[in-house]
C-alpha cells in the first residue's frame, strides 16, 4: 500500500480508537460523578428530614434545580416539600455559604409563605470556631410531627440551640424565609457567638433558596 495512503489510515485509526477510549472514560466518569452527587444529595436530605422521606423528583428550570419530596415512596399527588440550594455571603465574602434548604410545599403554611423545615450545609469556609459552628446544626427536627399535629420526639432532636431558633415545633417556632432576621436587624434570631456576618449569611442562603422555589414552582 502506498505510504501516502497508509499513514493517513493509521493516523485515522489511532485517532478513532483514542476518541472512543476518551468517550468511554468520560461516560464512565460522568456516571460516577452523578452517583456521588446523588449520594451527597440523599445524605443532605436525610439531615433535613430526620424521620426519613420517600420519593424525590427534580424540576430543572434554567440553572435552578428544585427537588420535589414526598413523605411516601409514591410520587402521587402534590409533593409535601420542596428543596433547593441557596447561597449567602457571610464573613468570608470570597466563598459564599451554600445550603440545601427544605420548605413545606404548601405556600400557605404560614402567613408569609412556605414554612422552613431545615437545612444542611453543603459548603462553608467561615471563621474556624465561629461561623463554622453552623455545620454542627445540620440535623433538623422532624417535620412530620408538625404536619400531623404532634409535637414530635424531642429525644431525636440533636441540633444546636442556634438552629432550633429557625424551626422548633415544641416551642411553636415556625417561620417563612422572609420572616428571618437576626435580633440586631429587628428579628428573632440570636447570632452564632462572635459571628454576626455568618449568621446573616445563613439567613441570606435560606432566603435565596426560598426565592428559587417561588421562581420555579409558582411561575
Amino acid at each position: 500500500m502506498n505510504s501516502f495512503i497508509r499513514y493517513p489510515l493509521v493516523i485515522g485509526l489511532v485517532a478513532a480508537i483514542s476518541g472512543a477510549t476518551l468517550f468511554a472514560t468520560y461516560e464512565g466518569t460522568k456516571k460516577d460523578i452523578a452517583k456521588q452527587e446523588l449520594l451527597a444529595k440523599k445524605n443532605a436530605l436525610s439531615k433535613i428530614f430526620l424521620d426519613g422521606y420517600g420519593a424525590i423528583e427534580d424540576i430543572e428550570v434554567g440553572k435552578i434545580t428544585v427537588t420535589k419530596v414526598w413523605k411516601s415512596d409514591e410520587k402521587t399527588g402534590k409533593p409535601n416539600f420542596y428543596v433547593t440550594t441557596g447561597n449567602g455571603i457571610g464573613y468570608n465574602s470570597a466563598v459564599p455559604i451554600k445550603l440545601l434548604v427544605g420548605f413545606t410545599a404548601d405556600k400557605n403554611a404560614t402567613e408569609h409563605g412556605r414554612m422552613l423545615v431545615g437545612w444542611s450545609v453543603i459548603k462553608s469556609e467561615e471563621t474556624p470556631g465561629l461561623g463554622e459552628k453552623a455545620k454542627e446544626s445540620a440535623a433538623p427536627y422532624t417535620i412530620i410531627g408538625k404536619l400531623t399535629g404532634k409535637a414530635g420526639t424531642p429525644s431525636k432532636d440533636n441540633r444546636t440551640s442556634f438552629q432550633k431558633q429557625f424551626y422548633n415545633p415544641t416551642e411553636d417556632k415556625t417561620y417563612a424565609a422572609s420572616e428571618l432576621k437576626v435580633k440586631k436587624d429587628g428579628g428573632t434570631i440570636d447570632i452564632i457567638t462572635g459571628a454576626t456576618f455568618s449568621t446573616r449569611g445563613i439567613i441570606a442562603a435560606i432566603q435565596d433558596a426560598s426565592r428559587k422555589i417561588d421562581e420555579v414552582v409558582d411561575n
